[in-house]
């Protein structure tokens, strides 16, 4: 048979395992083909061969070095999503997996304050939202938990699925306690910020999904590149590879810099990031990196793979 011929920066499937067995990392094609069809490589280029000889699988060369760290993100991880997600953190190129990924996550957002105000409603006995006092918590709401107390934890998980459904409203917690209590659970230095944006909806998954949609790639990639540079300071290097941590920073750096007005005017006065308007390399003080590693410090290893 003829040596096939190649375009410039194209390499055969062959020459993609080659590289990747050279790099210490044993492919099987199989596995190259299950993890491009799940958005860890982009699809290669189908070549006839010619009558009778089939098709040939052409990849482009920068999908050498790109199936090495999806091999190691595999052999770490154990899960595609987890895996593409620590890809997208390395710079490359999967952001329309990482897109339906945020959309799903979205979604069950709504889904899950959909039947938990259902729940609640009906008097389940089972109701999360009751249950939150006293049931096991962990990341950020057992967090929340330990800052407002066990009684008024239930308080503060109604408020959050209401804002996600894009139904919270502060006369339904006009005792001053149950507003003291919102205010601990989710102001910043007793700024009520975040309450502002729970009445203005700007948190509903309806919301936050036609923000999504709303964003180009490249839009998408800036922030993610604002997450990355925020976790390559030595203060938090060591999330930087971490899925869950990863994505979780990015969903609420998404939040603050995409969906929310009053969120991200207080985000550009108070981190003096350069980058959100000019572009520029991004200095965030002193004190938000250390706020920013307590929160990826709430996230506990079992939640860390996406």
């Amino acid at each position: 048979m003829p040596c096939m011929e190649l375009a410039p920066g194209e390499l055969t499937w062959q020459a993609l395992l080659a590289h990747a067995r050279a790099r210490g990392c044993a492919v099987t094609k199989a596995q190259l083909d299950r993890w491009h069809l799940a958005g860890l490589l982009a699809r290669p280029r189908r070549r006839a061969l010619g009558r009778g000889r089939g098709t040939a699988s052409l990849y482009p060369a920068s999908a050498a070095e790109q199936l090495v760290a999806a091999a190691r993100a595999m052999a770490r991880w154990r899960r595609t999503r987890a895996a593409v997600i620590v890809l997208w953190g390395q710079g490359f190129p999967v952001t329309p997996v990482v897109r339906r990924y945020l959309r799903e996550a979205f979604q069950r957002q709504h889904a899950e304050a959909l039947e938990a105000l259902a729940q609640f409603e009906r008097e389940d006995p089972e109701n999360f939202i009751e249950r939150s006092a006293s049931a096991r918590l962990t990341g950020n709401l057992g967090r929340v938990r330990r800052r407002v107390g066990k009684a008024r934890m239930p308080t503060v998980v109604r408020a959050l699925y209401e804002a996600a459904l894009g139904g919270f409203h502060s006369e339904h917690y006009d005792d001053a306690y149950d507003e003291d209590i919102l205010r601990r659970a989710v102001s910043y230095k007793g700024e009520p910020l975040a309450l502002l944006a729970f009445e203005a909806a700007e948190f509903s998954a309806p919301a936050i999904i036609e923000a999504l949609n709303a964003c180009s790639d490249e839009e998408l990639e800036r922030y993610r590149d604002e997450v990355r540079w925020f976790l390559s300071q030595p203060q938090l290097a060591q999330w930087k590879d971490t899925a869950g941590a990863f994505f979780a920073g990015f969903y609420l750096w998404f939040l603050l810099r995409r969906v929310s007005p009053s969120l991200r005017r207080f985000v550009e006065e108070t981190i003096k990031m350069p980058v959100l308007r000019s572009g520029e390399e991004p200095r965030p003080s002193p004190a938000m990196i250390a706020a920013t590693h307590s929160l990826l410090n709430s996230v506990r290893p079992g939640e860390q793979s996406a």
